[in-house]
């Protein structure tokens, strides 16, 4: 099995691209050929795709592999449109906070749940994910046809582990060291784990100090003012955004506070790095929990903490990294998701149907019902066509023996999968290809109707007797068979339909 993930790539790396990277690594141990795909602004501010961005073991490959392999695509931040249309099916990972959804698109920043609401009804989608079984309902209620699989949180226990290289704080260093890193977003900020950090200072240990991660970015309002004026009080060492180097950051400290109860990123890779924990009320991974609203509360309960760490010494550390070890391996998660596309595979109908539909772009109905007559009548056992599409399933499924010339390759590898026995292949339209024997042509092709000279003078140059023009209505085309086709005899054609098919034959 093969699986392709794709993703948005940022500067800034931090929970999103470390849960894929995750996955990935799960996916892989339970024997799934799984790639990342990346896309990214270049230097022009065009979105293409990153290659060679390397994170340890994965290294991000071209969207090229992904159309001509995977089996199943996960949509993580973003999927490509022509990607998007070549067949395969698609997971989309849930991501993000239900609060922090409705706020983005109650701001006007993005329209998060109305795509998701959206999607219900969007059969490119074969199923969707959550890492939080406590945001299930949630996706439930915003489509409530879809079904929503759960798939356990993990973390990098290689990686984020209790024993390995530290960072040195040197003169901003605390006795006890607070990590607070949680990412600064509309619904949850660690402001109040902040003022509950400086209440335990104050009123507990006089040495401690907040060694605090995940700024928001230079500019975005007055944090990094009010992290400047904490320093000055003697609250607050480090000040930084969420650093590559985060598995060394937890080695350093003492105590990880956060305001949340769920398994976010920095609880996972804190626990497994040997760090015990204060959260939010009622998360099960830890026993010093308090209202992330009330700082004394907040206060208290890292007193408790670093108290037992006093007393408990290695112990309460030991403890945190069996919890990580119990709850967020990556076996869970690639089981689950191998159980997931074995049975979205399973679902994937036989090649009886039209997945592509009939549209502007493809002959219509009534164009293949002459088509198809001709083909009967005159016993065409060999086509070769210039457009593929919905005219290559059908002669496919008629069992002719179908050659097709296509310059789109992303719809040209949907059309190969969709084909049982027929050639689907690459051409770039501006030379014909010499046509040896066949019965009959089709010209559908290239996409465009300006370019399509070139498919009507290597008919007229081989030796085909049968030739059927769809779009014969349009002027290139009529201007194109006047030239090329001007003395043929006219066989057939479907004036019903409103680019019309016209099937001549060779004098």
């Amino acid at each position: 099995m093969k699986i392709a993930h794709f993703t948005v790539f940022s500067p800034n790396r931090s929970g999103l691209y470390g849960t894929v990277a995750d996955l990935i690594r799960a996916e892989r141990m339970q024997g799934i050929e799984a790639e990342l795909v990346d896309y990214g602004p270049d230097e022009y501010g065009n979105i293409c795709s990153k290659v060679g961005l390397i994170d340890g073991d994965i290294v991000s490959i071209s969207p090229e592999w992904a159309y001509k392999n995977a089996d199943i695509l996960v949509r993580h931040s973003m999927l490509t449109e022509p990607i998007a249309r070549v067949g395969i099916p698609i997971i989309m990972a849930m991501h993000g906070r239900p609060e922090y959804s409705y706020l983005l698109e109650h701001y006007g920043t993005s329209p998060v749940m109305s795509i998701m609401c959206n999607h219900e009804t969007d059969q490119k989608y074969a199923g969707y994910i959550s890492f939080w079984k406590e945001h299930k309902l949630f996706s439930s209620l915003m489509m409530p046809n879809r079904e929503i699989t759960y798939i356990p949180s993990m973390v990098d226990l290689q990686r984020f582990n209790p024993v390995g290289e530290k960072v040195l704080f040197g003169n901003k260093e605390g006795k006890p060291n607070i990590l607070i890193a949680d990412m600064w977003r509309e619904d949850v900020t660690p402001f109040n784990s902040i003022l509950g950090a400086a209440l335990f200072k104050e009123k507990y240990v006089q040495g401690a100090k907040v060694q605090l991660f995940g700024m928001p970015p230079a500019g975005k309002g007055f944090s990094s003012q009010y992290a400047d004026r904490l320093r000055a009080a003697g609250v607050v060492g480090e000040a930084n955004m969420i650093v590559p180097i985060m598995d060394k950051v937890y080695r350093s400290v003492d105590i990880l506070v956060t305001p949340h109860k769920i398994a976010t990123r920095i609880i996972r890779e804190a626990l497994a790095s040997g760090v015990p924990i204060v959260a939010g009320s009622g998360c099960p991974y830890t026993p010093y929990v308090a209202d992330s609203r009330d700082p004394e509360a907040v206060a208290h309960q890292i007193n408790k903490c670093w108290t037992a760490l006093q007393i408990k010494g290695n112990k309460l550390k030991e403890e945190a990294r069996v919890m990580a070890e119990r709850e967020f391996s990556f076996e869970p998660a690639g089981k689950a998701m191998l159980e997931l596309c074995n049975n979205i595979l399973s679902r994937k109908p036989e090649i009886s149907y039209l997945p592509i539909e009939w549209s502007g772009w493809s002959i219509t109905p009534t164009d293949w019902v002459v088509l198809r007559d001709v083909l009967k009548e005159r016993k065409i056992k060999k086509v070769v066509e210039f457009g593929a599409g919905i005219s290559t399933q059908l002669m496919d499924r008629f069992g002719a023996e179908v050659d097709s010339y296509e310059t789109d390759e992303v719809h040209l590898e949907k059309v190969r999968r969709l084909v049982r026995k027929s050639n689907v292949l690459l051409w770039h339209g501006a030379y014909p290809p010499a046509l040896g024997d066949y019965d009959l042509a089709l010209i559908d092709g290239p996409g465009g109707g300006e370019n399509r000279e070139p498919s009507y003078k290597a008919v007229a140059d081989s030796k085909i007797k049968l030739v059927a023009c769809h779009d014969y209505k349009r002027p290139e085309d009529s201007a194109w068979i006047n030239k090329y086709f001007g003395k043929w005899k006219i066989v057939a054609k479907a004036d019903e339909s409103i680019p019309g098919l016209l099937i001549l034959e060779r004098p």
